[in-house]
């Protein structure tokens, strides 16, 4: 509640006949991000929800996809804030308007809405009037709409027939500039029993990553944990990777695809029962929550891609780190030591799966408001089978002769320990397969700890 307090206080908000009207700053999803811990979270559907054991297996915030009375009874018995979602394709009308003061007056935490999941270009000036209106009525509150993924036809993100002209990267431009969110999210789901575009995930990331920067609003990514027919449930490694990957690039929020098991499975299976995800993406989110949140105060300037071998495969639209253009040279080289797995899927994995195993890690560098310099280092190691400490690596980071010490928030425990660096043999880390950790290079303590 502080939090929200804070938050209202920067806006100027002045009442007419009844109409709230507010000054509302062009960056307030950044102050939104900042004002909270890190955005968490799982999608709910099922009435027969256990707050408490949400909240411990995730986070402090809830978003439930529809209006389902025992669910939302339950959030708000256990003080949990909530985001919650609304289709109206019509844009603003009477019935939109009934369904915002139901929510509204009958469930109190709210921090804001999801609207019109996955509008294609047909779509997004309704929607865009949808984030308008809610904001002029709620100007302290959150206002988003969610993005489809890479690998679709070009006609479906138009909406029309438009003979393969339409990009998914205009896709993206359009929908941030036409609906104006206040945070862009995506949805991308990449492991797949079989076909599809999963190697083309960073690259989806990349490119969400660079056109929200461009505009400068926050990002978030829902994240795959579901079973339909041509998908399946990630491993503890996949799903270290999802995560992970995903802070290295600076998302500030990451959701849960799904934490009741909406189709299926999920995190529980149909609201119930733990699945086999259950416990280990318990662990790896304890382990985010722990380094993510001064990710909320930075800013992303360069991702690359680390090759663990010269054979490894250099994902589709990230660049690969080079010691001569590597455009941080805080960073002048990174080597990585004994991989525990060959650069292609293990034998006793079926050789239709398309999953991409990543051989190597992804670097990520930051700056904050004062400029002092961060990075994020992942081994973007999985598979389908495999745990994270199964497809472990260890990485040789060399740093210009300048930088003696650096400081990493543990995984562990969220403290932050001081690492002398070796002017000759660098710093060495060893990741879990899927896993990251975080560093501060300038003097001084982190922000946002």
């Amino acid at each position: 509640m502080m939090t929200r307090l804070l938050l209202v206080s920067t806006l100027v908000i002045v009442t007419i006949t009844g109409t709230a009207i507010a000054d509302r700053p062009a960056d307030f999803g950044k102050r939104w991000v900042r004002a909270h811990p890190y955005a968490l979270t799982g999608l709910l559907q099922f009435g027969n929800f256990d707050a408490e054991q949400y909240r411990r297996a995730i986070s402090d915030l809830a978003v439930p996809w529809k209006q389902e009375e025992g669910l939302m009874k339950s959030i708000v018995a256990s003080n949990l804030p909530w985001i919650g979602h609304i289709t109206a394709r019509k844009g603003p009308d009477d019935k939109f308007e009934q369904k915002i003061a139901a929510w509204m007056a009958d469930y109190k935490g709210c921090e804001g809405f999801i609207f019109n999941d996955e509008p294609n270009l047909s779509g997004m000036p309704d929607t865009g009037r949808l984030v308008a209106w809610f904001r002029k009525h709620h100007p302290d509150l959150v206002a988003m709409s969610n993005a489809l993924p890479f690998g679709d036809k070009p006609w479906n993100y138009a909406g029309l027939p438009s003979g393969g002209a339409y990009d998914y990267e205009t896709y993206i431009e359009d929908f941030i500039r036409v609906i104006k969110p206040d945070i862009m999210m995506v949805d991308i789901y990449p492991f797949q029993s079989q076909g599809g575009p999963a190697n083309l995930f960073l690259w989806n990331l990349q490119v969400v990553r660079e056109k929200s920067l461009a505009a400068g609003i926050p990002y978030w990514l829902w994240v795959q944990a579901y079973i339909v027919k041509n998908r399946r449930l990630p491993s503890d490694s996949d799903n270290r990777m999802q995560l992970f990957s995903a802070l290295t690039m600076g998302f500030t929020g990451l959701a849960y695809f799904t934490y009741d098991g909406s189709f299926t499975e999920g995190l529980l299976i149909r609201g119930e029962k733990k699945s086999v995800l259950f416990d280990d993406a318990v662990k790896a989110n304890r382990e985010l929550r722990n380094i993510a949140g001064p990710i909320r105060f930075l800013t992303s300037t360069t991702v690359r891609f680390v090759k663990a071998t010269n054979g490894s495969v250099v994902p589709q639209g990230v660049l690969a780190f080079d010691k001569y253009t590597h455009p941080e040279p805080i960073i002048t080289n990174i080597t990585v030591e004994a991989p525990t797995v060959p650069p292609h899927q293990p034998e006793d994995e079926p050789t239709y799966l398309v999953d991409a195993p990543y051989h190597g890690g992804l670097l990520g560098h930051f700056r904050d408001d004062d400029g002092a310099r961060y990075f994020m280092l992942s081994n973007l190691l999985h598979s389908l089978t495999a745990r994270a400490e199964e497809r472990e690596m260890t990485f040789v980071i060399h740093f210009d002769p300048t930088v003696k010490r650096v400081q990493r928030v543990r995984r562990s425990d969220g403290e932050v320990e001081q690492l002398d660096v070796d002017p000759e043999n660098g710093l060495t880390i060893t990741l879990p397969g899927g896993t990251g950790d975080l560093f501060r290079i300038s003097p001084g303590p982190f922000v946002g700890l």
